[in-house]
């Protein structure tokens, strides 16, 4: 599985640190692509460890800002299936 998330482009250069969680569990995978501020909006692609949706009927995703930080302005997000994605958006 992989998380999507489309983050808008940020007008003002503030700090923007922070996790993503699921399931409780901190997210540590670094994004497959992405953060390319290029644009208005950006798709970033995060790679989600089986065991950590294994056996289950629905996930939690948090986000928490580091202290003086902010979480980047989010878009959209889903949970997509990482083979089926990546070939579509081939």
């Amino acid at each position: 599985m992989m998380l999507v998330i489309t983050y808008a482009k940020e007008l003002q250069r503030r700090e923007t640190e922070f996790d993503i969680f699921i399931n409780d569990r901190h997210l540590t995978v670094q994004p497959t692509d992405g953060f390319n501020e290029t644009s208005r909006f950006y798709t970033v692609n995060y790679v989600i460890p089986p065991e950590i949706y294994e056996d289950k009927s629905h996930v939690t995703v948090k986000f928490q800002a580091h202290p003086q930080g902010r979480v980047r302005r989010i878009f959209g997000i889903r949970m997509v299936n990482k083979n089926v994605y990546t070939n579509v958006k081939s």
